[in-house]
């Protein structure tokens, strides 16, 4: 936990959260025109938050950015296609706590 804090008059809980690893998995689609048949991944950096309301007892609000790098084998039309990646996401979400 990385501590509390007052925003607009309700207590938040701050919870630093991090992704340590990543997975790459295609289903199988016969009609798809390329299928993902290697990888070897990992996550170079990750860092987030997530916002707890102790009053509603939920989370209200989640920021997370992931960087993943590695390996990967694309197969198409019987051909091998091996490749690097170099992916960062950035997520973000926010719910609003409806009092009943």
């Amino acid at each position: 936990m990385l501590g509390s804090e007052d925003r607009d008059g309700r207590i938040f809980d701050k919870v630093g959260v991090k992704t340590v690893s990543a997975t790459l998995s295609v289903a199988d689609n016969p009609s798809a025109p390329a299928k993902v048949t290697e990888s070897d991944l990992k996550v170079d950096d990750s860092e987030g938050t997530l916002w707890y309301d102790r009053q509603a007892k939920q989370f209200v609000e989640s920021r997370e950015q992931v960087h993943i790098t590695g390996t990967l084998t694309v197969e198409a039309n019987g051909m091998k296609f091996p490749g690097e990646l170099d992916l960062t996401m950035e997520f973000k979400s926010k719910s609003t706590v409806i009092d009943p």
